[in-house]
């Protein structure tokens, strides 16, 4: 598990360079890549084969990116580096990564249905853009205000992992992060009279 701040003056969530580091690697894409040390020589090799990203944009709100990445590990010089699954939570000033079983996000798009009509018109509210990528496929979904099943179930997933993720890395604000997005998704629903 890794904690990292960023610069106080930097309000944008982590770009896809800034997310492969602290997953360790020197870019975001699947295939192979190869681990480093401090010198930059090459001390392991792993294969990404599957990621996806989601960057959650509230209304009133700072940005939140979350990501997982599954690596194999390979064979390099005659040692086996060790594969993993790992998810990254960061908001603007704060990040961390923890080795996870089962991805609730993976499972939600997965199952996606595509072409079902439904919900309404938001001025504002929440946003997300998910983009995932295997060896054989790449895609990316852009949606707000989540009221079709198959849309609210990714949201929600999407919810739950960084709610574990708060929860695991022991970090007050991605915990309050989840917070001001639960806010959202409740302002969403229907009040009762």
């Amino acid at each position: 598990m890794t904690h990292e701040p960023r610069h106080p003056h930097d309000d944008s969530p982590p770009s896809g360079g800034d997310l492969a580091r602290l997953f360790g690697l020197e870019e975001l894409r699947i295939g192979r890549h190869y681990i480093r040390n401090t010198d930059r020589s090459r001390i392991g090799s792993l294969w990404v084969e599957s990621l996806w990203q989601a960057e959650v944009v509230p209304s009133f709100h700072a940005r939140l990116v979350l990501c997982v990445i599954c690596a194999q590990g390979e064979v390099f010089h005659n040692k086996t580096t060790p594969g993993w699954h790992k998810a990254a939570f960061a908001t603007p000033f704060h990040s961390a990564v923890i080795e996870i079983e089962g991805d609730p996000v993976a499972d939600a798009l997965n199952g996606f249905d595509l072409f079902r009509p439904g919900g309404g018109l938001w001025l504002d509210g929440i946003g997300y853009n998910v983009a995932f990528e295997t060896i054989k496929l790449r895609g990316s979904l852009t949606f707000g205000n989540p009221s079709q099943p198959h849309l609210v179930a990714l949201e929600s997933a999407l919810n739950s992992l960084a709610s574990r993720l708060a929860a695991r890395a022991d970090l007050k604000e991605l915990g309050e992060a989840v917070d001001v997005w639960n806010e959202y998704i409740a302002g969403r629903r229907p009040k009762n009279s």
